[in-house]
């Protein structure tokens, strides 16, 4: 009985964050690297822009947590905030309205000395399904968003 009780308030505690999520994702891309030395490695590089249109909500208190995407489960560092360009001079006299993060995918190969690296596996967080899936937090509230496609970068090959 405990069991499907914790069941249910988890559901419910999902789809309450779904349902009343603050950002949105306005902008995704990836970006395919290769390290230029022997056992450096190779990944991806992910960046979002998290855009809220409630003006209430102070960035300084949103805290990108994690990216689910290939299989892996990746830290997720904030990069900036700020303002669209046609936000008023008004709206820029309060909160800035988004915030940008990313997240590197790192592989690397047994060389010399140095141990296999390969990111945590992690699956999706339950109830959600896309390519990739990114938390933050907004104070102590967790919250989802889907994401569906990525935006191709050109590749980078560090030599």
């Amino acid at each position: 009985m405990k069991i499907i009780a914790l069941f249910v308030l988890a559901a419910v505690g999902l789809s309450t964050c779904a349902g009343q999520n603050p950002g949105e994702i306005t902008q995704a891309s990836q970006q395919h690297w290769v390290g230029g030395l022997p056992g450096s490695g190779t990944g991806y590089n992910y960046r979002f822009s998290i855009n809220f249109k409630d003006k209430e909500i102070d960035l300084k208190t949103v805290v990108p947590d994690s990216l689910w995407v290939n299989g892996y489960r990746l830290k997720l560092m904030p990069v900036d905030f700020g303002y669209y360009a046609g936000d008023s001079a008004k709206a820029k006299s309060s909160n800035p309205t988004y915030i940008r993060c990313s997240a590197k995918e790192t592989h690397r190969p047994k060389y010399g000395d140095r141990e296999v690296y390969e990111p945590e596996t992690g699956k999706l967080p339950a109830g959600y399904e896309g390519k990739a899936v990114l938390s933050y937090y907004v104070g102590n509230k967790r919250y989802f968003l889907v994401i569906n496609s990525f935006d191709k970068e050109p590749d980078l090959d560090y030599k």
